[in-house]
Parts: C-alpha cells; structure tokens; sequence
C-alpha cells in the first residue's frame, strides 16, 4: 500500500468518526459536507499528512485499522 493509499485511508476513517459523532454516517454526508471535511483532514489539521514523516503515517494506519477490527 503506496503513502497515499495510507493518507486517503486515515482520512476517510477520521470523516467517518466525526459522522458518527453527529449519530451518523458518512454516507449521508453530501458531497460539499464530504469535501470539506477532507480538505480540512488533509490541510488544516493540527499536523497536515503532508507534513508527516512515512513512519508517523505508517504507525497512524495500523492504529485506525487495528480499531476498526477492535470495535466489530
């Protein structure tokens, strides 16, 4: 899995929690809710992906993956 397989990984995963904050899912976010989110994941964020070493990324992936196999 290539770095921003990862990234777009970890940023769907983190739209997905914020959804199921609000009691739903992101599914039913529309698509300006959905890109907006995303930009802020991917830019605005306290540390932006982009300005993560692969290592950071690598250990965040395994992280979220492993709680969602937790949380079944």
């Amino acid at each position: 899995m290539t770095r921003d397989d990862k990234i777009n990984s970890l940023v769907d995963s983190e739209i997905e929690r914020l959804a199921q904050v609000f009691k739903t899912t992101s599914e039913v976010l529309s698509d300006e809710e959905h890109r907006v989110l995303n930009k802020i994941f991917r830019f605005d964020g306290i540390t932006p992906f982009d300005k993560k070493s692969n290592d950071l990324i690598d250990l965040e992936y395994k992280e979220t993956i492993n709680k969602e196999y937790t949380n079944e």
